[in-house]
This record gives structure tokens, C-alpha cells and sequence, in this order.
């Protein structure tokens, strides 16, 4: 099954934009816990 050229690029902007996103969060959560 070949995707269109906008919506590949829609589908993997959405997927860097949540890996971004999660990968922030996970920093934020874990930053504070590692301070002594």
C-alpha cells in the first residue's frame, strides 16, 4: 500500500512530534528524581 506524498509527510511529522514530545516528558519527570 503506497501512502501519498503529503500524507507520509503529515504521518511521520506527527510521529517526530510525538516522540519529542514524550521523550521532554520522560526528561522532566526523571531529572528531578536524580538530584540528590
Amino acid at each position: 500500500q503506497n501512502l501519498p506524498d503529503k500524507e507520509f509527510r503529515y504521518l511521520r511529522t506527527v510521529i517526530v512530534t510525538a516522540a519529542v514530545y514524550w521523550g521532554f516528558g520522560s526528561q522532566l519527570r526523571v531529572a528531578p528524581n536524580r538530584s540528590p
